[in-house]
């Protein structure tokens, strides 16, 4: 488990996740906070920046994103996390017979259920496990929602695309984003691994993806926040669109 950056902690960040997600509408029984609390406090949370971004969907910021929803092809949100991005997905019209997420555990989705207190609703529509379970072209659209910047290793990041690639249908395409860098000075503390833009392409060109196109934006506030080694965290953000050839 992760530290929470400097700062800030878990009775902060998850006071304020839970307020964000009751001006969304969630109504939570009596004393689910102190639950909570005394739940991850003995567990931990695996990825403490997870939760701070709770109740801000990041798929809504892809600028494709308002095209995607009117696409009628099998979805799958590889690497899903707490399954935020498929609840705006769906919840902003997209069909939930199509949409899959994929995980390789339950500690971020069970977070995710915790918070949204929904997972009658969306248990059906997620598979986990170790071993990728998909099969060839079985999904015409693949997102990748900072899963990238996740994983320590080329040889990692090149599976992960790989199978990505092999369960994609020809012509169609994958799209997300991950931490970006615009120099190896941005290599912070931080037990991350953001790419530079050219760094990405020549990963997806590795994976045998077409019509590459990688956008650097300005990260999030809540990714900006100070490290745990008191140094400013990193700041950018690669946007991405790949295509598999026909």
């Amino acid at each position: 488990m992760k530290p929470f950056p400097e700062g800030t902690d878990l009775k902060t960040e998850l006071r304020n996740a839970m307020g964000r997600l009751e001006k969304l509408g969630v109504v939570y029984p009596e004393g689910h906070y102190e639950t909570l609390l005394s739940k991850y406090q003995e567990s931990g949370v695996e990825y403490p920046r997870i939760l701070m971004r709770i109740g801000k969907p990041n798929i809504r910021n892809f600028k494709e994103y308002s095209k995607i929803l009117k696409m009628n092809q099998p979805f799958l949100d590889y690497g899903c996390g707490t399954c935020e991005d498929m609840r705006a997905l769906i919840s902003d019209g997209y069909d939930k017979s199509k949409v899959t997420g994929y995980d390789t555990n339950w500690n971020s989705i069970n977070l995710g259920f915790d918070l949204f207190l929904d997972k009658k609703n969306l248990e059906k529509r997620l598979v986990v496990g170790d071993k990728f379970p998909f099969k060839k072209e079985q999904f015409g659209i693949i997102y990748s929602g900072s899963v990238i910047h996740t994983i320590p290793t080329k040889e990692g990041v090149l599976g992960y695309l790989n199978n990505a690639y092999f369960t994609l249908k020809k012509g169609c395409f994958i799209f997300g984003s991950t931490l970006g860098k615009t120099d190896d000075s941005e290599d912070m503390k931080r037990q991350v691994k953001p790419l530079k833009k050219e760094e990405l392409s020549s990963l997806l060109s590795e994976a045998k993806f077409k019509d590459i196109s990688i956008e650097l934006k300005t990260n999030h506030p809540h990714d900006a926040k100070k490290s745990e080694n008191n140094e400013s965290s990193i700041k950018h953000r690669l946007w991405f669109y790949a295509e598999k050839g026909d």
